[in-house]
């Protein structure tokens, strides 16, 4: 570095200041793009698959963690139909020999103090 670069004006109407200026907001713009793509690629949803023991509109998979879901519930059927709510038809009945495999979509619910995964849907579809 000469003196004469020490000494060059350096304020945003000079060469080397608007340089300057475009590289922070050319930064700032990428941080902001990246920020964006890792954002809007990660849905929250997750599946998990494995079977269930199921009761009278009660169902549990203790594979996989352990989830559970009872009453009525969103779910599609296998032929991709959606239905908002209902007891999934691959679920199936109550019995002790009833072991059907099962997808959930599970999502991350957080609150104060801690978080819980919740099962949002059903997916029949496999």
């Amino acid at each position: 570095m000469t003196d004469l670069d020490a000494a060059a004006p350096t304020d945003a109407r000079s060469p080397r200041g608007r340089a300057r200026w475009a590289a922070v907001i050319g930064g700032a713009i990428l941080c902001g793009l990246v920020g964006y793509v890792v954002g809007s690629s990660h849905s929250g949803t997750r599946f998990v698959t494995g079977p269930l023991e199921v009761g009278d509109h009660v169902a549990t998979m203790m594979d996989n963690g352990g989830y559970g879901i009872s009453g009525s519930i969103p779910w599609i059927d296998a032929q991709g139909s959606f239905h908002s709510r209902g007891w999934p038809d691959c679920v199936g009945p109550a019995g002790p020999d009833v072991k059907p495999i099962v997808t959930f979509a599970v999502t991350r619910v957080d609150y104060p103090g801690g978080w819980v995964d919740q099962v949002v849907y059903v997916d029949c579809r496999h």
